[in-house]
């Protein structure tokens, strides 16, 4: 090469390459090993300040974190007996999850576990970086199994249940711009399967923090929260009309049966808190009312009945749910 023609970018080169040849540049695997041979200390602020150190290289190169020796420390430092040790490990893996769809995927496990920890700042730490998660990467196969884990935490210590009642107000309701269609249906889809999901647990959750949110704007002129209702439960009628028109194709039907009884379960609960909602959807669902069920199963809806038999009861449901508040709300407007 004639050095007259080297420009910046082939210097930069050259002086990479040379710096990679230098006797310290190659040996960065032994100084990761000695500081991961650190992390199992016994004195807790070695092992903090361990920590601490690796995430300094993981910053200059997140991608370490994909190899196996890195996997079993964390993993380690996660389990630790230490709080602050544990935190600092959570810390580490939610500075760097987010910009590698991969690392999501590959200490998920390790990660969702934490949200069970014994101490409030690293379940606040946790459900941080799933809120994240849910947000940045909505496609990730395990956003429904965040979103059960993290909403579960709704009756958890006073500041950790701000924080979920502030990730759900995130996550579902603030109001969806009108034109954004897939945004709706993304949240509408991640409603029901988390509704469906906690199926065998109740409900308790779910009416807890919406109650949670509607009354943190009951004072406020701007109530977001409301409106976000006012939008998902016109588009969960929207898809439960929707699914009852395509009942009738045979391939799908038993797909989109349990899709509706997800979206009706979803309805029911809401009609149960903000019953004035459904009011203007009455007739919508009406005919479809028309059931040959029996009338005590309505007290034991459960799985060991057939889905169709359960979207019947559920339109029961609700139909009864929304008549029984009518005359309060027709006494109030």
């Amino acid at each position: 090469m004639n050095s007259a023609n080297v420009d910046y970018e082939d210097a930069c080169l050259i002086v990479r390459y040379l710096a990679s040849m230098r006797p310290f540049a190659q040996s960065f695997d032994i100084y990761l090993t000695q500081i991961l041979r650190v992390l199992g200390e016994s004195a807790i602020a070695v092992r903090t300040k361990a920590m601490k150190c690796l995430s300094e290289v993981v910053a200059v190169d997140p991608s370490i974190l994909a190899r196996l020796d890195m996997q079993r420390g964390v993993h380690g430092r996660l389990m630790d007996n230490s709080t602050s040790v544990r935190e600092a490990a959570v810390e580490l893996l939610g500075r760097f999850v987010l910009s590698r769809p991969q690392l999501t995927e590959q200490y998920y496990d390790m990660l969702i576990e934490r949200i069970l920890d014994t101490g409030i700042s690293v379940r606040k730490r946790v459900i941080k970086i799933l809120r994240d998660i849910c947000i940045e990467q909505p496609t990730f196969s395990k956003v429904t199994e965040m979103c059960v884990r993290m909403i579960r935490r709704v009756n958890d210590e006073e500041g950790i249940k701000k924080l979920v009642n502030e990730t759900f107000q995130k996550l579902w309701f603030t109001p969806t711009p009108p034109h954004d269609s897939e945004g709706m249906t993304r949240k509408i889809l991640n409603v029901t399967d988390v509704v469906a999901a906690c199926r065998d647990t109740g409900y308790d959750w779910f009416e807890q923090l919406l109650q949670n949110l509607l009354k943190s704007e009951e004072d406020s002129s701007y109530k977001p929260v409301k409106k976000a209702c006012v939008q998902i439960v016109d588009n969960l009628v929207e898809h439960i009309l929707k699914y009852e028109e395509s009942l009738a194709d045979s391939d799908s039907k038993g797909m989109n049966t349990n899709c509706l009884v997800a979206c009706l379960i979803t309805l029911y609960l809401f009609s149960k808190i903000q019953p004035h909602l459904m009011v203007k959807h009455a007739m919508t669902l009406q005919p479809y009312l028309t059931t040959k069920c029996n009338v005590s199963i309505l007290s034991t809806c459960t799985t060991s009945h057939s889905t169709h038999t359960q979207a019947k009861v559920l339109y029961i449901y609700i139909y009864v749910e929304v008549n029984l508040n009518l005359h309060t709300l027709l006494d109030h407007s």
